[in-house]
């Protein structure tokens, strides 16, 4: 018999949400803000994994104040256009599913934890988790899997009974780097299935209702 798992782990951008959109153009309004316009949308793609204070510093690396203030900048138009963001479609119901079980839930992310705490608070999301791991709280982004041995150690878990739900290649090989099942969503429109495909996750899904299956092949016990 499959055992338990102890933890289920979830990144949060293209997994949880549908927010890279809106991201992006909180980025163009706080390069904006600080007279960058010249920064284009593909500089910008190219570090999608670190958090946007630390875009912000690798793309106006001589100008640190600049920086800052477009970071500030960045969260202002996150707060205003958070309204805009969505949950994709069933994870609701997977969250209340695994809360109903009983099974502790995680956050790792490549977001700040003030950009992550502007989203979750408009969707009533903390309650859910026992963990939240951001981007500024580890010294190396994903596919490192610094932020996962973090999240495990805040509860004593093991990773071999543990999952990672993840979008992106980053994801799949940070969970694999420490032994642990990684489930690949690839919902969001800003998923590469084929660089998922060749991550060899533990499951590849493209709904709620096939993650829900996955986690119960994985060993979740799953509430009604």
């Amino acid at each position: 018999m499959k055992p338990e798992l102890e933890l289920v782990l979830f990144d949060c951008d293209g997994t949880l949400t549908n927010s890279l959109h809106g991201a992006m153009d909180s980025f163009l309004h706080g390069f904006r803000a600080v007279g960058a316009d010249e920064i284009r949308q593909e500089e910008i793609i190219a570090w999608y994994g670190i958090a946007a204070d630390k875009i912000f510093q690798r793309l106006l690396p001589h100008r640190p104040d600049l920086a800052a203030s477009g970071f500030e900048a960045f969260l202002e138009h996150q707060r205003s256009q958070v309204h805009t963001v969505t949950l994709h479609a069933g994870m609701a119901e997977i969250l209340q599913s695994l809360d109903a079980g009983a099974i502790p839930m995680g956050v790792v992310t490549g977001r700040h934890r003030s950009d992550l705490h502007i989203m979750f608070e408009h969707f009533g999301l903390h309650s859910y988790f026992e963990v939240i791991v951001t981007d500024d709280q580890v010294s190396k982004p994903k596919p490192s899997p610094e932020g996962l041995l973090k999240a495990l150690d805040h509860g004593a878990w093991i990773a071999d009974r543990a999952v990672y739900i993840g979008d992106s290649a980053s994801d799949i090989l940070a969970a694999k780097a420490i032994n642990m099942a990684a489930i690949a969503v690839c919902w969001d429109d800003h998923a590469d299935v084929d660089a998922l495909r060749r991550a060899k996750p533990s499951a590849l899904v493209s709904s709620a209702a096939e993650l829900k299956q996955a986690l119960v092949q994985l060993g979740a016990s799953i509430g009604s």
